[in-house]
């Protein structure tokens, strides 16, 4: 019977092991079949973003030398008929874009004109396709590869623009030539990225084929137009002409082998439309699939290496147990019984269950009427299960579900050891059973515990054909009451594991950290939710990976990152802990995202076992911590450094010349009469024409250089690494012709000039401060000639602060009463009368004495102090012409210049009509004299302005006339009464038969529009004559009287008055 038992189960656990065996031979295919789709998907999407990333920079590369010929041809259109400027600029381009292979211009017949190949100029090329496209389509021409006699056997690509004069005159055009090599390198550039993603195995190819399927390059043979792969229906070549971009398994057209292959094709950008070139990157599929093959050897050994001994011990095991049972049969059945039994056991999962079926098989295997098992509570207080055997339902209810443990019971629970008793009816402890338990005489009773704590008791009643329970019984109880306390505390320590790990996982999942663990190898064995979302992962696609291979293993620019160099690996190798606070994780998708993290050690029986890691994405803490340092260190308006971010970039790139022993030049800039502009357009404008300028500024200069807004029209540029001062002349040259040209703000084009003031360092200066104090110092000895550059001079400071220095005591001469009116009379030579004065401005300094107009005029104009100034002049002249006709003189015309600042005041009107009521002045006898230039600003609100003074019957003359921008066009609507010719023509006017031809043109213009004629600065009676003879008879000068304070001309009106000043 024995035999039969242990031949059984021997049969039973062989089945298993032969089960167990299919399964994992199952699942370890499983596993193969998946793992070789991952490998292969992995690889096609590196594959597909590789040539996705390959179309994308050529299409970039191409849309910027596209617009290289559009920005050459706006250069160019000032520069037709100076070649050797034209040549120098090409050479230039082609030193800076290594793409180009050939630059030129042609001529409006398409001749060439000038290119960086000497042997290329005087070529006609008016027959070429892309020549008289360029001149019909006016517009840019892009052209497929091909080649030229520029460029020789190469093929290129080639780009072509018209350029154009002001006018929209054809003028030639701009050509360059982009090399296949060049862009072979780019394609080539990306592989090898590609490549050490992948860990430098394997080979991978690309081919770059034309839209219509032809071969045009590469990797492997580098040459073009061997077949057309549409033709061929190459599946990939098929997906890309349609425009998709992804990747596909198909056979290698040359070769037959299976490959893997990712394709793209190129969309252009922006306005460029692209030439629709397919990419195609290629792997063979044998190599992707290279690392499951060693996956593979190396399982078949570790598993021979494992499974071996296994067998070995299990045979070992088998075959003592068996000599043991032939010693003694009755013994060894009981124990293989007992083993036999423990093992079934072992896997049973439900303690009560468990519990059950041992109270079972101890009866069975002792032969025992009844067993009974009581469990204590965790406090071991109270019996928290209670499981019979033997006992029908009546009995159980008899005795109690939870009987108390008194007596004899209680006295086994307090025991560590085994009571044998052979007859309990006269045992002294046998007091104590639960009332209605059956009479008893044998019994066999251990205690259950475990690590020394009871966890119960277990006992047997009524030993069946014997008088008393044997040792062997004893051990079988013993075995059964240890594999109890050990089931019981087993499902203790698990129902606490889950408790502890529905907490953890609960803290784990409810947080947005990103937190992971990983093993002494780095294999990570737990990560949450938020950190695998965060790296395009599945909890489960992670666990067991690397997990440096997976998010750390390169740095931000892409240099690999090792192991070692990692503080999370040595947080899980030497238990230090980390907290770094910017790094870069990588995702699933090859991207990278910031993060900062916290690693720290996990230990295991004293060891360290591996580390745990807290991380966060703070991508948009970086953000704001970019648009923050943005704030405080660029420019809102236009994006360009600030005065913050200067003063700490000037120092540094001093110290930098320094060290190499080079230049650094300062330019310090503004826009000349910007305060005008900003009250003729508006803020709104204004702010688009600096945006505007800050742009252009960046083009006329390299990259390394800085081009920084202080504020207002304030502009500085650091040119560093100079080998000497003409550098920094060739930038200020750049930028006054690049504004030689028009800035369109909401569709008007305006005009702007700049000063530029120069310092250099070491020679003008040794440190940052007093670099900027000398460039401006240079950009003010500038301004004295507008659209201007001017180096710094030792003496420019002196200049500055006498500048200074005026414009301090300007802004308290009107507070002070230092300014005075002088007055030159105006005379009809006719009949000899005074006709008018003209009032002039004079500031009587405290110290400097009396300020010609020429210092302090123009200073109040940029000052804006001239607004104040001109209406304190207005109204002290009118009631001085108000007072000297009280006391008797004749009324006289009064003569009052209106400045540009002046004249944009939006109440101007208002203001002077408030004057001559509160002087009581009679407007007609004003007149306010203005310049050309004013007049022509803004045409509709000057008519406006005019119309609404000549309403109140005020005269109006136009000063210093045939020196600014004379245009016959705006006099006809103006409400002008007269023209004033500017003393320039007039001292000159016996000498220069030019000077007499203008002055005898402005009179008759004068009077073909019914409008008067006077001349100033007459100052020799043979001028005046000349004058006369001609018609014009109005005229002031040194010649009748200097400008006189206003007591010497009223003394000089009381003299002469009815006399004649001339005959």
């Amino acid at each position: 019977m024995a035999t039969r038992l242990l031949q059984g189960r021997y049969a039973w656990q062989s089945g298993l092991v032969v089960l167990l065996a299919a399964v994992t031979l199952v699942t370890a295919a499983a596993c193969l079949v998946y793992v070789q789709h991952r490998l292969l998907v992995d690889a096609g999407e590196r594959l597909a973003v590789a040539a996705a990333d390959i179309a994308d920079t050529l299409d970039r590369v191409l849309f910027e030398r596209y617009g290289d010929v559009h920005m050459m041809a706006d250069a160019f259109s000032g520069k037709m008929h100076d070649a050797a400027a034209l040549t120098q600029y090409l050479n230039r381009m082609k030193e800076r874009y290594l793409l180009y292979r050939w630059l030129g211009v042609t001529d409006a017949h398409g001749r060439i004109v000038a290119a960086t190949d000497p042997g290329s100029v005087g070529l006609d090329r008016s027959g070429e396709a892309w020549f008289q496209a360029v001149r019909a389509g006016r517009s840019a021409h892009v052209t497929d590869f091909s080649t030229s006699e520029e460029t020789g056997a190469a093929r290129t690509v080639g780009f072509s623009a018209p350029i154009f004069d002001a006018h929209g005159t054809f003028l030639g055009a701009v050509t360059t030539r982009v090399g296949l090599s060049e862009l072979e390198d780019i394609c080539a550039r990306n592989i090898a990225r590609l490549k050490e993603q992948l860990g430098g195995a394997g080979t991978i190819e690309w081919q770059f084929l034309r839209r219509d399927g032809v071969l045009i390059a590469d990797s492997l043979l580098r040459e073009e137009g061997k077949a057309n792969l549409q033709q061929l229906q190459v599946p990939s070549v098929l997906l890309g002409l349609s425009g998709a971009t992804g990747y596909v398994e198909e056979p290698h057209e040359r070769r037959g082998a299976p490959v893997v292959t990712g394709y793209a094709r190129t969309e252009g950008y922006a306005d460029f439309m692209g030439h629709h070139w397919i990419i195609l990157v290629r792997m063979d599929r044998e190599e992707i699939l290279a690392p499951i093959r060693a996956l593979l050897w190396r399982l078949g050994v570790v598993g021979t290496l494992v499974v071996l001994p296994i067998l070995g011990f299990l045979y070992w095991t088998v075959r003592r147990l068996r000599q043991e049972w032939t010693v003694s049969e009755g013994r060894a059945t009981a124990i293989q019984t007992l083993e036999a039994t423990m093992r079934e056991l072992a896997c049973e999962p439900d303690l009560d269950v468990l519990l059950t079926r041992m109270t079972e098989e101890a009866r069975t295997l002792t032969g025992s009427q009844y067993a009974a098992l009581g469990v204590f509570d965790e406090t071991g207080g109270e019996l928290a299960r209670f499981i019979t055997s033997g006992m029908d339902e009546a009995l159980k209810q008899r005795i109690g579900k939870m009987p108390e443990g008194r007596g004899l019971l209680g006295h086994l629970a307090e025991q560590d050891g085994v009571l044998r008793v052979k007859d309990l009816t006269r045992h002294p402890a046998s007091v104590g059973f639960p009332d209605g338990h059956p009479m008893m005489r044998s019994f066999l009773g251990v205690s259950v515990r475990v690590h020394g704590r009871i966890m119960g008791r277990f006992y047997l009643t009524e030993k069946q054909g014997a008088d008393e329970f044997t040792e062997l019984d004893e051990q079988i109880m013993s075995t059964l009451a240890l594999a109890a306390g050990a089931a019981i505390e087993k499902n203790r320590l698990i129902i606490g594991l889950r408790s502890a790990e529905n907490r953890s996982r609960t803290l784990l999942e409810s947080t947005s950290e990103g937190i992971y663990g990983i093993d002494r190898e780095g294999g990570c064995i737990f990560i949450n939710k938020a950190g695998a979302a965060m790296l395009g992962y599945r909890p489960e696609e992670v666990l067991g990976r690397s997990m440096h291979a997976l998010l750390h293993h390169s740095r931000e620019d892409g240099s690999p990152y090792p192991d070692e160099a990692c503080p999370i690996f040595k947080a899980s190798q030497a238990g230090v802990a980390c907290r770094v606070d910017d790094e870069v994780f990588w995702r699933r998708d090859g991207t990278v995202f910031p993060v900062e993290y916290s690693a720290a050690p996990l230990s295991e029986h004293g060891c360290v076992a591996g580390a745990v890691v807290a991380f966060t994405d703070i991508a948009r803490r970086k953000q704001v911590e970019a648009q923050l340092n943005d704030l405080a260190h660029y420019d809102a308006l236009t994006g360009l450094p600030n005065r913050r971010l200067f003063t700490n970039l000037l120092p540094k790139a001093l110290a930098r010349a320094g060290r190499s022993k080079r230049m650094v030049a300062l330019l310090f800039l503004d826009l000349d009469r910007f305060k005008l502009i900003n009250d003729t357009l508006g803020h709104a404008c204004a702010d688009l024409l600096l945006k505007a300028f800050g742009a252009k500024l960046q083009g006329c200069v390299r990259t390394t250089d800085t081009v920084s807004r202080l504020g207002g029209d304030e502009f500085t540029i650091i040119l560093e690494d100079l080998p000497c001062s003409d550098e920094a002349v060739l930038v200020a040259r750049r930028i006054l012709d690049a504004l030689m040209l028009p800035f369109t703000i909401e569709g008007r084009e305006v005009f702007v000039a700049s000063s530029i003031g120069i310092a250099l360092f070491p020679s003008d200066a040794k440190d940052a401060d007093s670099l900027m104090v000398n460039a401006d110092a240079a950009m003010y000895a500038a301004k004295e000639r507008r659209g201007s550059f001017q180096f710094y001079a030792p003496d420019m400071n002196n200049r500055a602060d006498e500048r200074l220095r005026l414009e301090t005591g300007l802004r308290h001469a009107l507070q002070r009463q230092e300014f005075v009116l002088h007055y030159q009379p105006q005379i009809d030579v006719r009949s000899g009368k005074i006709v008018g004065v003209e009032a002039l401005a004079r500031w009587q300094h405290p110290d400097r004495g009396l300020v010609p107009p020429n210092d302090f005029i123009p200073l109040a104009e940029d000052t804006g102090l001239i607004v104040p100034i001109g209406e304190w002049v207005l109204r002290t002249a009118c009631a001085q012409v108000k007072a000297w006709q009280a006391s008797g003189h004749p009324p006289l015309r009064l003569a009052v210049n209106l400045s540009n600042r002046q004249f944009l005041q939006p109440d101007l009107v208002e203001m002077i009509r408030r004057v001559v009521q509160e002087t009581d002045f009679d407007p007609h006898c004003l007149e306010l004299e203005l310049t050309e230039s004013l007049l022509i600003r803004n045409m509709e609100r000057t008519i406006d302005v005019l119309q609404s003074l000549h309403g109140l019957g005020i005269r109006l003359s136009i000063d210093d006339f045939g020196t600014g921008y004379s245009s016959l066009g705006y006099l006809k609507h103006l409400p002008v009464n007269a023209l004033k010719i500017d003393q320039s023509f007039v001292r000159h006017v016996t000498t220069s038969a030019k000077d007499a031809s203008i002055v005898k043109a402005i009179i008759a213009l004068a009077r073909s529009l019914q409008m008067e004629v006077i001349a100033e600065g007459v100052e020799t009676e043979q001028q005046g004559a000349v004058l006369q003879t001609e018609q014009c008879f109005e005229m002031q000068g040194y010649y009748f009287s200097r400008p006189v304070p206003a007591g010497d001309l009223a003394a000089w009106l009381t003299q002469r008055e009815g006399h004649a000043l001339v005959s």
